[in-house]
């Protein structure tokens, strides 16, 4: 598997990120200098793991 992965740093703490073609705006909270323009990065890595796990799920169900 070989994906490219873009980060364009847009203004303070936002970055415009493209993964595979899906563009994703990722910023940070206001109290910390950004602009709450998209979600923080931390809750993409659980939506990452929970996808992933999700995924698996299904494939193994699907099998049997």
């Amino acid at each position: 598997m070989k994906d490219s992965i873009t980060a364009r740093w847009k203004k303070k703490m936002a970055f415009e990120v493209e993964v595979a073609g899906h563009k994703i705006m990722i910023d940070a909270t206001d109290k910390v200098g950004g602009e709450n323009k998209g979600a923080q990065p931390k809750p993409f890595m659980l939506v990452a793991l929970g996808g992933c796990t999700a995924m698996d799920v299904i494939s193994i169900l699907t099998k049997m």
